[in-house]
């Protein structure tokens, strides 16, 4: 059984890895992305522990949930509000973690 459980975190850390790794570069400022991109190597396997934690007790820090709503101009009178529409940046561990989780499961 513990053979089993080891595999199976094994499989997972790697799954995390290679999602960290996907992200793309982007011009948004993601602070949790450049870092994870940056040091993924040397957090995986502490990552994988939390993201296990999360799974079982079903809890997300709700640090990791927040969003920025940002309003993007389409065309026509920039007072108007009806002329923009919503740009929401989720920050890439919160949106990474749903994505390995659908994988794992």
């Amino acid at each position: 059984l513990f053979h089993k459980l080891a595999l199976l975190f094994h499989k997972l850390a790697l799954m995390i890895l290679e999602t960290i790794k996907s992200l793309k570069n982007s011009k948004s400022k993601d602070y949790y992305g450049i870092v994870l991109k940056r040091n993924i190597n040397n957090i995986v396997y502490p990552l994988t522990k939390l993201v296990n934690k999360c799974i079982k007790s079903g809890i997300f820090p709700d640090s990791l949930k927040m969003s920025k709503v940002i309003p993007l101009y389409k065309k026509g009178d920039k007072n108007m509000a009806s002329n923009y529409k919503t740009h929401i940046l989720v920050t890439c561990v919160f949106k990474n973690s749903v994505q390995t989780n659908y994988k794992v499961f």
